[in-house]
């Protein structure tokens, strides 16, 4: 086997195969047999539901066709050929960080006195990975709709119009680079902290290097965030796990959804710091955002956004006009979603 041919067989099976990957197809299956299961629940008639009227309802013909859909492939093959090496970067970082971190503990404090066992560290160790990495999604996501540069980069994800689990892969390569490297330093320095302070050098539980906290929000929610099947979690557990129904709201083209739910397994970040919006079952909801760019070209997903974040920082050197929200709410050309 040739060497380019050898690592292509690789990277299909890390993306495809790998049961801890974000997309493997054991993960894409446990969503679709989830989404079957609920619209056969949620199904009025007491018929048997036919599975060529299911393959519709899971595959609608209005979604796969679209456009958007189009450009999400596009960037899922950027994302999975070129991006890799950026995030793993970050991951290396993130290693490396907590070297310094527990190191620097040491050296200020000593060795640490506490020897737990090497089962409960790794609970401990696991539990606070998984912490980390949603806690740093949320502030990333935060950031990105808040400062006026970075939401061009993130704005690309909210152009799809439709949803599928490819627009978890619908992001421009400066987002998923800030993301990597946010994420390495939060891990990175709360896994040094959990290392120090247990006395034991443990990994976490992890599924082909994925934290296996993470791995069950895969095979549960995650995928089914980016899709058309609306579970909502409402009540206590709407306030702790996010449903898919909470990521629609983020995702829709309201004005009164612009900055909410911000979080990516759980909703208690946006819970504690004020932007969560419960989902409504019933609500009906569009996506996308209005641009005056073709926002599902080559053009428009990768160097637009770079045109919108210098026009944020220095408006008059292009003398082009700030973007400014209409009195209807309608954000034809403001490049935040929150008026500041």
């Amino acid at each position: 086997m040739s060497p380019a041919l050898d690592r292509l067989t690789r990277l299909l099976q890390h993306v495809f195969i790998d049961a801890g990957s974000t997309f493997s197809l054991i993960s894409l299956a446990s969503a679709l047999i989830i989404s079957a299961a609920w619209l056969g629940v949620r199904r009025k008639r007491r018929t048997p539901l036919q599975l060529k009227v299911l393959a519709r309802a899971l595959f609608p013909s209005r979604i796969w066709k679209h456009a958007s859909t189009r450009a999400d492939i596009g960037l899922f093959v950027l994302s999975i050929t070129g991006m890799s090496l950026l995030i793993g970067w970050g991951l290396v970082s993130a290693r490396g960080i907590e070297h310094m971190v527990e190191s620097g503990l040491n050296g200020t404090f000593g060795p640490s006195a506490v020897g737990a066992p090497a089962w409960l560290a790794c609970g401990v160790l696991t539990v606070t990975g998984f912490l980390g990495y949603d806690f740093s999604y949320w502030l990333d996501h935060y950031l990105k709709h808040r400062v006026s540069w970075l939401w061009p980069f993130h704005r690309v994800h909210h152009t799809a119009e439709v949803l599928t689990p490819l627009t978890s892969y619908r992001t421009h390569p400066v987002d998923n680079l800030i993301f990597a490297n946010i994420s390495a330093v939060i891990i990175g320095v709360a896994e040094g902290v959990v290392h120090y302070g247990l006395g034991a050098h443990v990994s976490e539980l992890a599924i082909a290097g994925t934290n296996i906290v993470l791995v069950a929000f895969l095979y549960t929610t995650i995928h089914l965030q980016h899709s058309h099947i609306r579970i909502a979690f409402t009540g206590w557990l709407g306030h702790v796990v996010f449903s898919p129904a909470h990521h629609h709201i983020h995702h829709s083209a309201d004005p009164r959804h612009y900055d909410c739910n911000l979080g990516s397994c759980l909703a208690v970040w946006d819970w504690m710091f004020g932007t969560l919006q419960m989902p409504d079952p019933k609500a009906r909801l569009t996506f996308g955002t209005v641009a005056e760019e073709d926002p599902h070209s080559a053009t428009g997903t990768l160097l637009y956004p770079f045109l919108l974040a210098f026009r944020a920082v220095w408006p008059r050197r292009l003398h082009l006009p700030v973007f400014e929200e209409n009195g209807e709410g309608d954000r034809t050309t403001e490049p935040l979603r929150k008026q500041w």
